[in-house]
């Protein structure tokens, strides 16, 4: 009966410790993390990453392998959080930031042609996506930080990130409406005939995405 009872104790203590708020289905697009920072192997691991840009045979695979690369991040991110481990975390949140940077400015270079755009709506998929989980993560944060401490820093670079995730889906916006504007002067159409074209290009997975983010702004408006 005692142990019972030490048993129901020890599952409350554990509902009530922070740092796993966040559901699977808020986290199911990160994927797997692989290695950690924190591991032997990381530094090895970063490195391939840097090898795999500068063997990339054009922009467009940059700019895709920039965006695994920081899904791969917030993966990280994901689980040194919910371990506790806000020293590394806040050091990935830090590569994040700069990855996310980096992702800015090849997507600016990718040439504003048609046959680009599904490289251009990938990343724009996945910053919605990672749009969302921030904005969960830095509530959750809020929550945490009432029950324990919780490094300034890590607060403070978690917005930041949704600072430079807003940079590059302006810049995929940007060179949609540079794609159309290609398409209206080769095709000799109008500009509002060529941006029917570019949306229709769109993925089902990026429209309903776009009509949630709608819907939220819509709803925090009122």
């Amino acid at each position: 009966m005692r142990s019972k009872s030490l048993f129901v104790v020890l599952i409350l203590i554990i509902s009530l410790f922070p740092g796993n708020v966040l559901g699977e289905g808020e986290t199911d697009h990160l994927g797997d993390p692989g290695i950690t920072s924190g591991s032997f192997f990381y530094y090895f691991d970063t490195t391939y990453e840097t090898i795999q840009l500068y063997t990339a045979g054009s922009t467009e695979e940059q700019a895709l392998l920039q965006s695994q690369f920081v899904n791969e991040r917030f993966a990280e991110m994901n689980v040194l959080y919910q371990a506790g481990d806000y020293e590394n975390y806040y050091d990935v949140a830090v590569e994040a930031h700069e990855d996310l940077q980096d992702l800015h400015d090849y997507v600016e270079e990718i040439e504003p042609t048609q046959e680009n755009l599904e490289t251009v709506f990938s990343i724009e998929t996945e910053m919605l996506k990672h749009d969302d989980y921030i904005e969960q993560v830095h509530e959750t944060i809020l929550i945490d930080s009432q029950t324990q401490e919780i490094p300034q820093e890590v607060l403070t670079e978690t917005v930041a990130l949704e600072g430079e995730i807003s940079s590059v889906q302006v810049v995929t916006e940007e060179t949609q409406d540079e794609v159309a504007q290609v398409i209206a002067t080769e095709q000799g159409i109008s500009v509002i005939e060529a941006d029917i074209i570019v949306d229709q290009g769109q993925t089902q997975e990026l429209v309903t995405l776009q009509e949630n983010e709608v819907k939220e702004e819509l709803a925090t408006a009122e």
